[in-house]
């Protein structure tokens, strides 16, 4: 089951994703969505309530006697009893996830630099662009790096003499969770903005964004 949520950002709406474990897709109002349409919508009012209750209880402690009894109970009302439990704990559980991501990007636009770590990302995709994907997760917030940098870095850990920049650029390009797995700090070899998914002038807003909080100017020349 997929649940939906937008969160209202400085750059526009910001559409989530995720099932009652992981995100699994973050995109900008200039993007498109691939699962977003599959999903159960929920407002943003429901997932600041859920926020303000910060319900401390795992869904193991939740389980109280009669709910176990349910569990059980092998008769028609029983069973539904148990189906509906379900699918309320794994809606429960989408709020919590979605409540932290949006804490998150309150931080990020509050210019906090939040961790990724801190948040379960489970974006879908091929190995290789898993592996992209992981190298973009090292990218520190206020610096960039290049698509022919992280080819040579996935080269290296592939034992290839030479990767393709371009290939990497289509892993880049594919990253489901925006923002949060930081695409657009991958620019060009001169420093140009080139091939953000999400349009380059919110590629550079973002940059400018970043920047406006680092202390460290950037390691090269960035055209924004």
């Amino acid at each position: 089951m997929f649940y939906a949520a937008e969160y209202s950002s400085p750059l526009g709406t910001i559409s989530l994703v995720c099932n009652e474990t992981h995100l699994l897709e973050l995109t900008l109002e200039t993007q498109q969505s691939r699962l977003k349409e599959k999903a159960e919508w929920i407002d943003e009012k429901e997932i600041s309530e859920a926020q303000k209750k910060k319900v401390k209880a795992s869904l193991a402690d939740e389980n109280t006697s009669e709910v176990r009894a349910n569990f059980t109970n092998k008769n028609a009302e029983g069973a539904l009893a148990q189906a509906s439990y379900k699918k309320d704990a794994a809606k429960r559980h989408a709020l919590q996830l979605l409540g932290a991501v949006s804490c998150w990007l309150d931080s990020y636009f509050a210019g906090k630099n939040p961790d990724p770590k801190q948040l379960p990302l489970a974006p879908q995709g091929s190995a290789f662009r898993q592996m992209v994907w992981k190298e973009l997760l090292k990218i520190p917030s206020g610096q960039t790096t290049t698509y022919g940098a992280i080819a040579g870095t996935i080269a290296k850990k592939l034992h290839k003499e030479k990767m393709s920049a371009r290939a990497v650029g289509g892993a880049v390009g594919h990253n489901p969770i925006a923002i949060i797995i930081p695409c657009h700090r991958v620019v060009g070899s001169d420093g140009s903005l080139t091939g953000y998914a999400g349009g380059l002038d919110m590629k550079r807003k973002l940059l400018q964004h970043e920047q406006a909080f680092c202390i460290f100017p950037f390691k090269k020349a960035v055209h924004i």
